[in-house]
Parts: C-alpha cells; sequence; structure tokens
C-alpha cells in the first residue's frame, strides 16, 4: 500500500500547530523586546543618563535602519503587545507545554 503524502502533509500540519503558535509568541516577544530596547535607550541617550552600551545600540539601529523606518517599527508596538496578550490568554497551553 503506497503512503498517502497528501496525508502525511495534513497530520503534519495538524501536529505542527502548537509550535507555530510558540514560535509566533516567542518572535512577538523577540520584536517588542527589541523596539522597547530602542525606545529606552534613544530616550537615555536624549537625557544623558545613556550607558555606552545603551549608546552603541541606538548608533547601530540608526546606522542600519533609515530614520523613516524607525517611527513605523515603533508604531507596530501596540499591534504586537496585543497579539502578544491574545496569544497569552487563548494560548498559553501551546506557549508552556506540559
Amino acid at each position: 500500500m503506497p503512503i498517502n503524502q497528501e496525508l502525511v502533509g495534513d497530520a503534519y500540519q495538524v501536529i505542527a500547530f502548537p509550535d507555530d503558535i510558540r514560535a509566533l509568541y516567542q518572535q512577538l516577544q523577540a520584536m517588542t523586546e527589541k523596539i522597547l530596547r530602542y525606545q529606552a535607550g534613544a530616550q537615555a541617550v536624549q537625557l544623558g543618563t545613556a550607558n555606552e552600551r545603551e549608546t552603541r545600540f541606538v548608533m547601530l539601529v540608526n546606522g542600519v535602519l533609515p530614520a523613516a523606518d524607525l517611527p513605523r517599527i515603533g508604531a507596530l508596538l501596540p499591534t504586537l503587545l496585543a497579539l502578544q496578550t491574545a496569544l497569552e490568554e487563548t494560548y498559553d497551553d501551546f506557549i508552556h507545554p506540559g
């Protein structure tokens, strides 16, 4: 009897769904942390309270990303936080299995 590859593919999609949710959540966390780190660092630089690492991080971001992109990236924060919260409230068992 030949193996039904379509069925195997469908089964893989079903099995992988919890892992997909967990990966999405982790990616949201990483993106949120980067945005918050830049915002805090930029504020510290403006206030003159930034340490060397914060200053270097802000300089790296400013050197790599066009200035016009920074507000667009920052504008993602509410959406990222909302989706992260929704996943925490609805899929905690997928995010933190066992």
